[in-house]
């Protein structure tokens, strides 16, 4: 969960925005010894408040709910709570070929159940997770509307996994994230975005902000 999208301009004089988004994810979390592996996919949305502070700073909270996904080959992970906090630097805006500069760290945690997929047991445990995250990204702005951006991630934080009362701490295997995309602006408080990440963490991102 990110603070301003990453193709965002700095927005003046709008002091506030807020936000609603939609983001899938798929990724390998290992134990500490490396031994095992499982492939871990959720969805999740989430709504946010931003808040722009001076010199290009922003302070952003977000709390959403994980929709489901699958653990490994047999566990369905239920709906469940997540939440994140973060702060933003835009360093550069852009400005013709210039490309904006911008870097952001945050703190994120999530909670969802976990049942097997078969339905045989529906109370199996809970995945908690949580992770710091420290991103960066360069894009630019075109024509006022479009503003296309690459993003790159580096994170790290347990994922502690509880089946059948015995608990695994695990972590992922991909400690990076990169992607594309673009944020486009629908008048002067209206903005959406999509990104997509091929590399690393893998996943797909959608949402809308708006500018108060």
């Amino acid at each position: 969960m990110g603070c301003q999208q990453p193709g965002d301009p700095q927005v003046e004089p709008s002091k506030w925005q807020i936000g609603a988004s939609w983001a899938g994810f798929e990724t390998t979390l290992m134990t500490l010894d490396g031994d095992e592996r499982t492939a871990l996919r959720q969805h999740a949305v989430t709504v946010s408040g931003t808040r722009l502070l001076d010199r290009g700073w922003s302070v952003r909270a977000a709390l959403g709910s994980t929709l489901g996904g699958t653990l490994g080959p047999d566990l369905e992970s239920l709906p469940g709570v997540q939440g994140a906090v973060q702060g933003a630097k835009l360093w550069r805006s852009a400005s013709g070929a210039a490309p904006f500069v911008s870097s952001s760290l945050a703190l994120a945690v999530g909670w969802s159940r976990l049942a097997e997929l078969d339905g045989s047991s529906p109370s199996t445990g809970s995945l908690t997770a949580a992770d710091l995250r420290l991103g960066t990204a360069v894009g630019w702005e075109i024509g006022g509307v479009w503003s296309p951006y690459l993003s790159a991630q580096l994170f790290g934080g347990p994922a502690i996994i509880e089946v059948d009362g015995a608990t695994t701490q695990t972590t992922d295997v991909h400690h990076y994230r990169a992607s594309v995309g673009s944020s486009f602006f629908l008048g002067d408080a209206l903005s959406l975005f999509v990104d997509v990440a091929p590399v690393g963490e893998r996943g797909v991102a959608a949402g809308v902000s708006y500018s108060l």
